[in-house]
């Protein structure tokens, strides 16, 4: 038996034992095209780098879970935490270092996802009453000397 062989064997095992989910090619092409389109924009903002992403059970004895993620720019560290929700999903999100700002959550398109928030003196923002589904979100200082802040796509 050659390589070829048993890396196809393999690969047979893989697709049977661990099969791709359905839509996931679909949904990660939505996403990279939603990516390709924010680049052909002519925002002058800069997108914030997924530095961490972890799960976590919600509650003392909850069996569902929250998300939380963490961005980071230049001069920017965003950190998200997508809570669970029987009716709509929250985002808490908190900016360091705060700066006055709004946050918008968008779908891929840039439509609105949602009703903007704004960052609080401590640096803390709520998103609620959002639908499942992709999202980003846009960060736009109210000083003009910031540029302001997109996070890349994640679903809620």
């Amino acid at each position: 038996m050659n390589d070829d062989t048993r890396l196809s064997q393999l690969a047979d095992l893989w697709r049977e034992r661990d099969p791709v989910p359905d839509g996931l090619v679909g949904r990660m092409q939505a996403v990279a095209r939603a990516e390709v389109d924010l680049l052909a924009t002519d925002w002058d903002h800069e997108l914030l780098e997924l530095v961490e992403r972890s799960t976590e059970l919600a509650g003392a004895r909850g069996t569902s879970t929250s998300l939380t993620l963490r961005y980071t720019g230049v001069d920017l560290d965003v950190l998200v935490r997508v809570g669970p929700s029987t009716d709509a999903p929250r985002i808490d999100g908190w900016v360091v270092p705060p700066l006055p700002m709004v946050v918008r959550p968008l779908h891929p398109d840039g439509s609105a996802a949602g009703a903007p928030a704004t960052v609080g003196e401590e640096g803390r923002f709520v998103l609620a009453d959002l639908r499942p589904g992709l999202v980003r979100l846009a960060l736009e200082p109210t000083d003009p000397q910031h540029a302001s802040f997109v996070t890349p796509t994640f679903e809620i």
